[in-house]
């Protein structure tokens, strides 16, 4: 986690700008200060993001990643990869 002043920026510049996959805030938060957090999410360039509170399920704070390997052109055999390094 990284917080607004370790970003050298204000609460809000750094939920409009900061590098993120999801925003996680407390429980407690009215649901007028929750509408304001998600219009400025909403108006940010690129995919959407998660405002996620302290009560929502953890797994959703993780992020899975695959890697897959085109192995088409060695007709299939994984072998024929790894003698050609």
């Amino acid at each position: 986690p990284v917080t607004p002043a370790e970003l050298g920026l204000a609460p809000d510049e750094a939920l409009a700008q900061a590098p993120v996959a999801a925003v996680l805030i407390a429980d407690d938060l009215s649901a007028a200060e929750r509408a304001r957090l998600r219009r400025i999410l909403a108006e940010r360039a690129g995919p959407r993001l998660p405002l996620l509170t302290l009560s929502d399920d953890p797994v959703r704070l993780l992020a899975e990643r695959v890697v897959s390997e085109d192995i088409t052109a060695s007709g299939g055999n994984a072998s024929l990869l790894a003698a050609a390094d």
